[in-house]
């Protein structure tokens, strides 16, 4: 615990901020990542995920439409629409 901490330290940053900063750090300790809402909608992606799937992610997108887009065989979506930790291979031509 940081004791030396005062209450709205980090106040004058915004959301997109915050959310920037733990990407960032996400990276740092699991590589490339997706952060999903409960609707399974991208919030987030690591600077790893976004060079993996060659750019930025649209805020909102589908994971399954990123991870799969439009596969007949969807098993990373099946996992996440079922509420299963899912980890794949993703290849894309």
């Amino acid at each position: 615990m940081v004791r030396d901490a005062k209450p709205g330290k980090h106040a004058e940053f915004g959301e997109h901020e915050r959310l920037s900063l733990a990407l960032l750090a996400l990276d740092e300790l699991a590589g490339a990542a997706l952060v999903l809402d409960a609707r399974l909608a991208v919030r987030g992606a690591t600077p790893a995920a976004q060079a993996l799937l060659d750019g930025a992610i649209a805020d909102g997108a589908s994971a399954a439409k990123v991870l799969c887009g439009g596969a007949i065989d969807r098993p990373i979506a099946v996992a996440l629409a079922q509420g299963r930790a899912v980890t794949g291979l993703v290849t894309r031509p």
